[in-house]
């Protein structure tokens, strides 16, 4: 069985940006942009910015890999990141419509920015 390419998604994202935010709007923000199973992950207040905007990232990876993005009806809760091994996470859309889609996501961090780039197959003649 073949893979038809849906399509690719890359987003780069400022940790600061993240950090602001939170601390900014607290847990209403993270509420806002994670799954309860996301906000399970969060761990020490050290660790929220970069874990949030981790997440964040790949995310908006999925969303312009859909040809969606935020703006379109889109939500960051419609959307599940989890980390499968270091570079990598497993990600899973919240919405029977896109159950048949095969999602890979692959995040970098270098200092203050984390690289989000995500690929999104199709089986063919699973539409």
């Amino acid at each position: 069985m073949t893979e038809r390419l849906v399509g690719v998604g890359v987003d780069l994202l400022e940790i600061e940006r993240i950090g602001d935010l939170i601390s900014r709007y607290g847990m209403v923000f993270l509420r806002k942009a994670l799954t309860p199973t996301e906000l399970a992950g969060l761990g020490g207040l050290a660790s929220q910015p970069t874990y949030t905007a981790r997440l964040i990232a790949a995310k908006e990876a999925v969303m312009k890999a859909l040809g969606t993005g935020l703006r379109r009806g889109a939500s960051w809760r419609q959307i599940e990141v989890r980390d499968s091994s270091p570079g990598h996470c497993s990600v899973r859309l919240l919405s029977p419509a896109h159950e048949n889609l095969r999602i890979h996501v692959a995040i970098s961090r270098h200092g203050d920015v984390v690289l989000a780039m995500a690929t999104i197959t199709e089986l063919e003649g699973s539409a």
